[in-house]
C-alpha cells in the first residue's frame, strides 16, 4: 500500500503543478517567462522542503508523514482558491498584464507552499520506507525516486487524455485532496482522515455550483456569460448592460455586439485600398466582430480565414453579426495556426495577408512578427501582394520603449520587402510590399470612391487627415535612426518579444521598463561569470575534500534539465504555437526518462560498481545530447513528425538526468550513510533547476535567443564534466 502512496504523491505532484500553471497562464495572462518563473519557484519550494526535512526532529516520523500528507491535500485546492482571490489582494484590473515583482510575488504566495511540502514529502517518504524496509540505504531512496517518477508519469498522461478535457482545474484539484485522504484512510484509519475525504468529494461533486462565486473572486461585479478551458487556451467572456467582453487567456479580444468601429474599418479599409485589384485575401487572427464584413465590402473573390481554436468560433456564431459574416459564400475558415498553413499550403497565393495581432506579448504571438513569418509570408503573396501588419504607436508622445518597439518592427519587415509605407496612429498600419506602388490619399480616395464603399467613420476625408505628412515627420524622426546594429526579430532570437515586454511595463513602471532596457544590452559574457565563478570556486575547495565535486556536477545537470525544459517548451512554442495543449505532454515525456533513467542506473550500479566511470559516461552522454540539440533547434521542424521529434528529445534529457541521481547519491554515501545526504543532493539538484528556470526564461531566451541559451548550458556541463573526470582519476577522498 505504501508503493501505492508513492505513485499518487507523483500523480498530485504534477496534477498540482500542471493545473497551477495552466490556471495561472489562462487567469493572470501569463507568458513564457511566468512558466520558467513557476518552473523555478516549484523546485525552490521542493528543494528547501527536502533540504530541512533531511533531518527529522520528530520522535515519531509517522506522525510527520501524515501531517506534511494532510497539508498538502488541503493545501491544492486552497492554492487555486488564492489565485482568484489575488486580484483583490494585488489589485490587478482586467485585462492587465501582470509585472515581473508582482509576477514574482504571486508565483511564489501561490507555487511555494505546495511545492515545499512536496519537497518535504519526497525526504520524508524515503526515510519511512527504510522504516519498513530496513536493509541498505540506498534502496528505499532509489524506490522513492523511481516510484514518485512514475506516478508523476501516470498523473501526466490522466491530466493531458482524461482530466483536463473533461473536468475544471477546481475538481481536478477536489478529486486529489479526496485521493490523498483516502490513501492516509487505508494507511491509518481515523476520523479526521476520513471527514476531510467525505469534504472534498462533496466539493468535488457540487463544484457546479460553487463556480460562480468563485469566477466572482477575480471578475468581480461583471456577470460571467461562459468560461471554459479549451485545449487551446481560456475563454471567458463578461456580460454588462448587453455588452459582452471576450477574454482570451485574460486578455481582452473582443467586443460583441458592438465593436470598436474605426479601429476595424482602419485595418479593413486600409489594408484593402494598398492593393489595385484585390481577389484573393488572406486574414491571420481575429476577423470577427465586423472585420469580415468591412474586407468584404471590396471586390475580393476569397477570404481564407485562419483561427486556430474551434471554439472561439463556435462562441461568435451566436452572436447575428459574426454569423452572417462566416456564413458568406467567399469566406473560408481554417482551424489552423497560421504559420503551420502557410507551410503546408505552398500552392496558394494571394493579394493581401493581414496579420491582426498588435503586440508579439508571447512567444506565440511573437511568431508572427519575425524574420522567418515575413519571409514565409512573401513566398504566399503575388508579384504586385501586399502584406499588412501592426504594432503599438501613439500620435503625440513616444516613450523610449514605444520607440525601440516600433523600430525592431519596421526593421524588420524591411529586412524582407524592400518597400515598406507606415499609417501612423494609435496602432501603426503597416504595408509591406515586393513591388513599388503608388501610395498617396489621392490614389487610395480614387480608389475609395471607385469601389463605391459604405462605412461609418473611414472616408476620402478621414483618409486624408490620417495621412497627414506631420504624423509621418514625426515618426520618420524615430524610425530614421539607426543604432550600431539593427536588432532584428528572429524566431531563435525573440527580441520583439522583450521588447514588447517593456513597452507595456512602461505603461505602469518606467523603473521596471528600464530594466527590461537595460538587460537586452547587457553583453553574453557576463551571464557567465556566475558558473565560471562556482566552478573554479568548487575546484579549488576541492582538491581537499572531492566529494564536494558531486554536488556541483548534480547542481549542474539540475540546471542542464530544467535549461532543456525550457528551450524544448520555447521550442514548441516558436515552432507550432500550441504549447499550453502539449506541455502536460512534454513534461510526462521528461518524467518518463526520468523514471527510466533512475530504473536503469539502479540496475547498473548492482551490477557495475565502477560509480566514477558510469558518472563519466552519463556526463558524456549529456555532453554529446546537448551538441546535438543545436542541430535540432536550427531544423525547421514541423508536423507531426517535429513534434514526435520534440518529444522523444525531452524524453531522452529526462532519462540522463534521472540515470545521474542514483550514482550521485551512491558516491556520495561512501562518505556518509544513511539517509540524510538524500535530502543534501536532492536539494542542490532542485537549486541547480531553480538557477536555470529563472535565469533562462527571464534572460537567457528572451535577451540572447535559444541557440546562446544552448550554448550556455554546454559550457556548464563542461565545467561539470572536467569535474567528473578528476573524480574517476583520483576517486572521493
Amino acid at each position: 500500500m505504501f508503493l501505492l502512496y508513492l505513485l499518487i504523491l507523483g500523480m498530485s505532484g504534477i496534477t498540482a503543478q500542471v493545473v497551477l500553471l495552466r490556471s495561472f497562464l489562462t487567469t493572470a495572462q501569463g507568458n513564457e517567462m511566468a512558466i520558467g518563473v513557476i518552473f523555478g519557484i516549484w523546485v525552490i519550494g521542493e528543494s528547501l522542503g527536502a533540504f530541512l526535512l533531511r533531518k527529522s526532529p520528530s520522535k515519531n516520523p509517522w506522525t510527520q508523514f501524515f501531517l506534511f500528507n494532510s497539508l498538502f491535500a488541503i493545501l491544492f485546492p486552497f492554492s487555486l482558491l488564492f489565485l482568484f482571490f489575488s486580484r483583490k489582494i494585488f489589485g490587478f484590473t482586467l485585462g492587465e498584464v501582470i509585472l515581473l515583482p508582482h509576477l514574482l510575488l504571486l508565483s511564489l504566495s501561490l507555487i511555494f507552499p505546495l511545492s515545499f511540502l512536496h519537497g518535504a514529502l519526497f525526504v520524508i517518504s524515503a526515510r519511512t520506507l527504510s522504516l519498513l524496509d530496513p536493509g541498505e540505504s540506498i534502496r528505499p531512496i532509489s524506490k522513492t525516486y523511481i516510484l514518485e517518477n512514475a506516478g508523476t508519469i501516470i498523473g501526466g498522461l490522466l491530466l493531458y487524455f482524461f482530466l483536463i478535457p473533461h473536468l475544471t482545474p477546481f475538481q481536478i484539484s477536489f478529486l486529489f485532496a479526496s485521493l490523498n485522504f483516502l490513501i492516509l484512510c487505508f494507511l491509518k484509519l481515523r476520523i479526521h482522515f476520513s471527514l476531510f475525504f467525505l469534504f472534498f468529494t462533496i466539493l468535488f461533486s457540487f463544484e457546479g455550483k460553487l463556480r460562480q462565486p468563485i469566477l466572482s473572486l477575480w471578475w468581480g461585479k461583471e456577470r460571467i456569460f461562459l468560461y471554459e478551458n479549451t485545449q487551446y487556451g481560456n475563454i471567458t467572456v463578461t456580460e454588462q448592460e448587453g455588452e459582452y467582453t471576450l477574454f482570451y487567456d485574460g486578455f481582452p479580444f473582443s467586443i460583441l455586439p458592438n465593436p470598436e468601429v474605426s479601429s476595424i474599418e482602419d485595418l479593413a479599409h486600409f489594408s484593402l485600398l494598398a492593393h489595385p485589384q484585390p481577389k484573393n485575401c488572406l486574414l491571420i487572427g481575429q476577423g470577427f466582430g465586423g472585420l469580415i464584413r468591412e474586407i468584404l465590402k471590396h471586390p475580393i473573390e476569397n477570404l481564407d480565414y485562419l483561427e486556430l481554436d474551434p471554439k472561439l468560433i463556435a462562441l461568435y456564431q451566436r452572436f447575428p453579426l459574426s454569423k452572417e459574416e462566416l456564413a458568406e459564400k467567399r469566406v473560408r475558415v481554417f482551424y489552423e495556426d497560421g504559420r503551420r498553413f502557410l507551410a503546408s499550403h505552398p500552392e496558394k497565393r494571394y493579394d493581401i495577408i493581414i496579420i491582426n495581432h498588435s503586440l508579439p506579448l508571447t512567444l506565440n504571438a511573437n511568431r508572427y512578427f519575425t524574420k522567418e513569418f515575413y519571409l514565409e509570408c512573401r513566398k504566399r503573396l503575388r508579384d504586385n501582394g501586399v502584406l499588412i501588419t501592426l504594432s503599438p504607436s501613439s500620435l503625440t508622445y513616444f516613450t523610449p520603449p514605444l520607440q525601440n518597439l516600433i523600430r525592431i518592427h519596421l526593421h524588420t519587415l524591411k529586412n524582407v520587402f524592400p518597400f515598406v509605407y507606415f499609417i501612423p496612429g494609435e496602432f501603426n498600419i503597416y504595408i509591406a510590399e515586393k513591388e513599388k506602388k503608388v501610395f498617396n490619399p489621392d490614389t487610395l480616395s480614387f480608389r475609395w470612391e471607385r469601389r463605391g464603399i459604405e462605412t461609418k467613420i473611414f472616408s476620402p476625408e478621414y483618409l486624408r487627415i490620417r495621412l497627414n505628412p506631420y504624423y509621418f515627420e514625426r515618426l520618420e524622426e524615430i524610425v530614421s535612426y539607426s543604432p550600431p546594429k539593427e536588432v532584428i526579430n528572429e524566431d531563435l532570437s525573440p527580441k520583439g518579444f522583450l521588447r514588447s515586454l517593456s513597452y507595456l511595463t512602461s505603461l505602469s513602471s518606467l523603473r521596471l521598463s528600464k530594466f527590461y532596457q537595460g538587460i537586452e544590452d547587457s553583453p553574453f559574457l557576463l551571464y557567465l561569470l556566475f558558473p565560471t565563478l562556482l566552478f573554479l570556486f568548487t575546484l579549488i575547495s576541492g582538491f581537499s575534500q572531492r566529494r564536494r565535486f558531486v554536488p556541483f556536477i548534480l547542481f549542474a545537470t539540475g540546471f542542464w534539465g530544467m535549461g532543456q525544459s525550457i528551450l524544448l517548451i520555447s521550442l514548441f512554442q516558436i515552432r507550432f504555437g500550441y504549447v499550453f495543449n502539449r506541455i502536460t505532454l512534454l513534461l510526462t515525456f521528461f518524467m518518463l526518462g526520468s523514471a527510466i533513467g533512475g530504473f536503469v542506473s539502479l540496475l547498473t550500479l548492482i551490477k557495475f560498481r565502477k560509480n566514477y566511470l558510469l558518472l563519466l559516461i552519463n556526463e558524456s552522454a549529456i555532453l554529446f545530447f546537448s551538441l546535438l540539440m543545436i542541430i535540432l533547434i536550427k531544423l525547421p521542424i514541423t508536423g507531426i513528425s517535429g513534434e514526435i521529434l520534440l518529444f522523444l528529445s525531452s524524453l531522452l534529457s529526462g532519462l540522463l538526468l534521472g540515470f545521474q541521481f542514483p550514482i550521485s547519491n551512491a558516491l556520495y554515501q561512501k562518505e556518509e550513510g544513511g539517509v540524510e545526504p538524500v535530502g543534501v543532493l536532492f536539494a542542490v539538484d532542485l537549486i541547480g533547476g531553480a538557477v536555470g528556470a529563472f535565469l533562462t526564461s527571464l534572460f537567457l531566451i528572451p535577451v540572447f535567443g535559444i541557440i546562446p541559451l544552448q550554448t550556455f548550458i554546454i559550457l556548464i556541463k563542461s565545467f561539470s564534466m572536467i569535474l567528473s573526470i578528476l573524480l574517476l582519476t583520483t576517486g572521493i577522498r
